[in-house]
């Protein structure tokens, strides 16, 4: 068995990643979602855009409200806490 080089240990994670997201846009899981400024919602992760930059969340629920679905920056994201059921 020979070893991975680095850049073989690099796509194995980023396909790894990229399954990860998949399962969740499948699933949809419901999370809580902790934000910036001790803010927390939750809804069902519904999957991120390609860049990593945004989000998708359907039925938020918020302090203020839900909403059917919304879109969350994840610079705002500090952890998602993913609900086992």
């Amino acid at each position: 068995m020979t070893p991975q080089t680095e850049a073989e240990l690099r796509a194995e994670l980023r396909q790894d990643y990229l399954k990860f997201w998949l399962q969740i846009a499948a699933k949809k899981p419901q999370a809580t979602i902790h934000c910036y400024k001790n803010t927390t919602v939750a809804g069902a992760l519904a999957g991120i855009d390609a860049t990593q930059t945004y989000c998708n969340v359907n039925s938020l629920q918020t302090p203020i409200g839900v909403y059917n679905e919304a879109t969350l920056r994840v610079s705002d994201i500090q952890q998602i806490v993913l609900n086992r059921s």
